[in-house]
């Protein structure tokens, strides 16, 4: 089986999950995508296709577990999963004072904790191929704002997760880790997602720190 990448929540044509798409496809790997969102798996799938990239894409909600199961069970069947990157990071203004439980809690489950659904089913896999897991964090996890209220709370689970699950899998030879951006991806700026890209890569390949800070 080629070796293959797996990326939840790539995202849109032109973001950073494309460009991460890019770096290990160009490196031989098989790009395979997961999300709810088939329109931009198609254009995902499609954009990668004309790079000569080989890749594929699952449909599913993330937060639900059975339908996550379904999926990761066809996929290890097909694939040697070498690396899981969880990319998903769903953006809204909003202000802590105005926001119920249930906002939190929802916006919680989407960027943070819905990543438990794709460990338990793919440590295994990954530990025969001493895998590697890698999130994509973000500064308001270390440096909060109150006018980005849950994704501050989100990249901030997100970034405690990452940590214990490399403390905890490092020793079955299983890599975690996170790429902290601390800027505001966008094309053509300082923060293009192709300069963060790289950092996943060599994050991948040497394995020595859990957490990579990039700043813009």
């Amino acid at each position: 089986m080629i070796k293959s990448v797996l990326i939840i929540g790539p995202g849109s044509i032109d973001g950073l999950g494309m460009e991460i798409a890019k770096v290990f496809g160009n490196k031989g790997f098989k790009i395979l995508t997961l999300s709810r969102n088939v329109e931009k798996l198609q254009k995902f799938k499609d954009s990668l296709a004309k790079e000569n990239i080989h890749n594929a894409y699952w449909v599913s909600d993330i937060k639900n577990k059975q339908a996550v199961n379904q999926c990761l069970a066809e996929i290890i069947v097909l694939h040697d999963i070498e690396l899981v990157v969880f990319n998903v990071s769903v953006r809204q203004p909003d202000d802590i004072v105005e926001l119920s439980s249930e906002e939190l809690l929802s916006s919680l489950e989407t960027n943070a904790t819905s990543v438990q659904n794709f460990i338990n089913p793919l440590v295994p896999h990954l530990k025969k191929n001493s895998g590697a897991i890698i999130t994509t964090g973000g500064g308001l996890g270390i440096n909060p704002d109150y006018h980005k209220a849950t994704l501050s709370i989100d990249k901030s689970v997100l970034r405690l997760i990452t940590f214990l699950l490399h403390d905890q899998l490092q020793s079955v030879g299983v890599f975690v880790g996170t790429i902290t951006v601390s800027a505001t991806i966008k094309r053509n700026t300082q923060s293009n997602p192709a300069k963060i890209a790289p950092l996943y890569w060599e994050m991948f390949l040497n394995r020595k720190n859990k957490e990579l800070l990039f700043e813009g």
